[in-house]
């Protein structure tokens, strides 16, 4: 017998809201289970060149023979007063030592003659991670070697042992993350340090072939846009091989081992495709404001509010930094041995800068930490000061940034405070 009772409006209220809730679900499961996918991410591979530099840097290195402390303080577990080093290392035992370590300097020098692009850091594992500390060591070793040739009164070997070492270090951070990088920058530093020490006895003839050599590294030094379009590339990398180990949530991208209840929570809620998408935007961020100057008016790109991005991202707050450090000290020592070269051939200093172009540099170099503005210098008395404006962005009028922690003069390295950055004193 056919029914003629009619739906109420609470059962046609009930069948809405329960079919608005089965859709709800369905829909909410559908894109909760496209979040969790493992996204697509398009990680490039660079061709790379053959013969490659790095392969013979990675064959010196392995070549190189166990350090005596007899050779130079950097190798010393004591510390030895500056006066008594012709007595502590004399130059008959680093003469021995390298004679020694003849093979790696040779495999080094052979790997000079090609191009370098370290291979693509694509995975957890760090593959040069062995080479950093040898990587070093031949930094070391050639500056043993730039202190022997001093010694020899070679002081146009000297100035290209002390190259060699700036050479290395800006090839080395090519194709690079951010931690070859680090290792570049320090290796950079011992270049710099060998040659401010030959530049006061350089001749014109040495100090125009070193302005020149050094004025060729300096353009080819690798973009920190790059360094950290490499970074942004391993840590997707990172991320996407966690996710596909089927290990992911991962204890490893945060500080503790044993995360809390409430942060394996965050962690199990967190969709994949958003710690992947919020990395790649933030390094995009980052990578954006490395191609502008590092005076220019920029705001810093917020911390992704995942709990994985969170711990990843903050260590490159101020990794820009050592970037600007680096290239201030690069640029500092040119000028300054341009201007070595300019008063051997003059007799006196130039009035400004523009007189060194184009016959001692081919431009003046930008101050890294302005807005495309070049070094400051002036005349001082019988001297000049030449400098940066240094990480606070003030003129100071070339008063140096201090190390509060030591006394009398000194080189004090720049990283963050008040004062300029000024070639001789500061590093």
């Amino acid at each position: 017998m056919k029914s003629n009772r009619k739906i109420t409006r609470s059962e046609k209220k009930l069948f809405f809201v329960t079919g608005f809730a089965i859709v709800f679900i369905i829909a909410f499961g559908a894109w909760r289970q496209y979040m969790d996918s493992i996204p697509e991410v398009k990680i490039p591979t660079p061709k790379m060149p053959s013969p490659n530099a790095y392969d013979f840097y990675v064959k010196a290195g392995a070549a190189i023979v166990k350090v005596n402390p007899a050779v130079d303080p950097a190798y010393d577990t004591q510390t030895v007063p500056e006066s008594q080093w012709k007595t502590r290392y004399p130059t008959a035992a680093k003469e021995a030592w390298l004679l020694k370590n003849a093979m790696a300097l040779k495999l080094l020098r052979q790997g000079f003659r090609y191009p370098c692009q370290l291979p693509p850091q694509r995975s957890a594992n760090l593959h040069g991670f062995t080479s950093y500390s040898k990587f070093r060591e031949m930094a070391r070793m050639l500056s043993v070697e730039s202190r022997v040739r001093s010694e020899q009164g070679r002081r146009n070997k000297a100035a290209e042992s002390a190259l060699d070492i700036l050479r290395l270090g800006h090839d080395i951070s090519k194709g690079g993350v951010l931690i070859d990088f680090l290792v570049a920058v320090s290796i950079n530093a011992i270049g710099r340090r060998d040659l401010w020490e030959i530049l006061p006895h350089l001749n014109l003839r040495e100090a125009n072939f070193v302005v020149q050599r050094l004025e060729k590294l300096h353009q080819s030094r690798a973009s920190f846009a790059e360094v950290l379009r490499e970074e942004k590339y391993w840590g997707q990398s990172n991320l996407l091989e966690a996710m596909r180990s089927g290990q992911w949530p991962a204890n490893d991208f945060l500080d503790e081992e044993k995360p809390t209840l409430l942060k394996r929570w965050q962690m199990v809620q967190t969709p994949r495709r958003v710690v992947v998408g919020n990395y790649t935007d933030y390094m995009d961020s980052l990578i954006t404001a490395a191609q502008k100057p590092y005076g220019a008016k920029k705001v810093s790109p917020a911390i992704p509010d995942d709990i994985y991005n969170q711990e990843l991202v903050p260590v490159f707050e101020n990794s820009r930094l050592n970037d600007a450090r680096d290239e201030t000290g690069n640029a500092l020592l040119l000028v300054a041995l341009a201007l070595r070269a300019y008063r051997l051939e003059h007799k006196r200093f130039p009035q400004n800068l523009n007189e060194l172009v184009p016959r001692y540099l081919k431009k003046i170099p930008a101050d890294a930490y302005g807005a495309g503005e070049p070094l400051r210098y002036k005349i001082v008395g019988a001297e000049y000061s030449l400098y940066s404006i240094g990480p606070d962005g003030i003129d100071n009028g070339g008063r140096a940034i201090e190390d509060k922690s030591k006394t009398g003069k000194g080189r004090y390295s720049v990283f963050e405070g008040k004062g300029d950055f000024v070639a001789g004193i500061n590093h």
